[in-house]
């Protein structure tokens, strides 16, 4: 992904952030054929521009390896944040997958096991059909 859909994917993600409340905790990830955590769970947001000029679109995708991560951070962050909340994870993505470890089972697997919904925003586009749902739903 380049250009000006990749300007509009961090724009979204940007905005997206940018609308938490004091109280929300969020962790923030980017991922290829690696994993990077921008923000970490209770970090304060601060920058936003500043957290969305980080993202990059380079290399494959890891994206299963990615929500298992995510998964997995944010089960282990859940006895700190305790109270009215609720769990949830988000991913902006094309939907290709192209060099995780984990194949697609593994994290909705987890997902559903923890009861933890991920939500799929779609980045796919055919330059001639327009925007393409992702080849799968992970709930």
């Amino acid at each position: 992904m380049s250009g000006l859909k990749f300007r509009s994917a961090v724009a979204a993600a940007a905005a997206f952030i940018d609308r938490f409340g004091p109280h929300d905790v969020f962790e923030g990830l980017t991922f290829n054929e690696h994993v990077e955590r921008l923000v970490r769970f209770g970090e304060a947001s601060g920058d936003v521009p500043a957290i969305a000029s980080r993202i990059t679109a380079d290399g494959q995708t890891a994206l299963y390896d990615a929500v298992l991560v995510a998964l997995n951070d944010l089960t282990s962050n859940r006895r700190a944040y305790r109270g009215d909340h609720r769990d949830a994870i988000i991913v902006l993505s094309d939907g290709i997958d192209n060099t995780s470890v984990s194949g697609l089972e593994d994290p909705a697997d987890e997902a559903a096991w923890r009861a933890i919904p991920i939500y799929a925003v779609s980045l796919r586009v055919d330059d001639k059909e327009g925007p393409q749902p992702p080849p799968y739903t992970l709930t």
